[in-house]
């Protein structure tokens, strides 16, 4: 069902009581598109009428973008304090960088690059792990021995067969 309505124009805004029943046209025109989308079943679709379906809206605190093919879907709402994208598939072009302001910390992906402080992983799984240096399990690894020590108990180095001491 659709109604008939005629907006007023823009100087008829200036008042409270036409910009309340702007207010009204748009909350019927949005329970009419809610409800045709509740609604909608294959069986009320014409072959006439396409599946894909495109809805943009802004309210004063938020934007959203809707775009459904009948088979996916895309979601996307932008507020003064988030963004939050729905896709089956996300492709970023270009450097991109993502900041945690509360941690004051930055993570640049750009390319085969992360650039990154620290990255905390519960595993890693790597084909060939190339690092000037590390600590793993109170062993130290440098570009010439691989070495631990603990108090009392003295050391133990391996140095690499180009070491001068090996």
């Amino acid at each position: 069902m659709v109604l008939n309505i005629s907006l007023p124009t823009l100087s008829d805004i200036s008042d409270k009581q036409n910009t309340e029943k702007i207010k009204g046209y748009l909350e019927t025109l949005h329970n009419q598109l809610q409800y045709m989308m509740m609604n909608i079943e294959e069986d009320n679709l014409s072959s006439n009428l396409s599946q894909t379906i495109s809805v943009a809206s802004e309210n004063a605190d938020k934007v959203n973008w809707l775009i459904s093919d009948g088979k996916s879907s895309t979601d996307f709402t932008l507020t003064s304090y988030s963004a939050e994208l729905i896709a089956q598939s996300v492709k970023l072009n270009g450097f991109v960088e993502f900041s945690d302001f509360s941690n004051s910390g930055k993570t640049f992906i750009n390319g085969n690059n992360i650039i990154s402080g620290t990255i905390t992983a519960d595993k890693l799984d790597v084909t060939d792990l190339s690092a000037l240096s590390a600590s793993i399990g109170g062993w130290s690894i440098n570009g010439t021995s691989i070495s631990s020590s603990a108090s009392g108990y003295g050391a133990f180095y391996l140095n690499s067969a180009t070491s001068n001491d090996p």
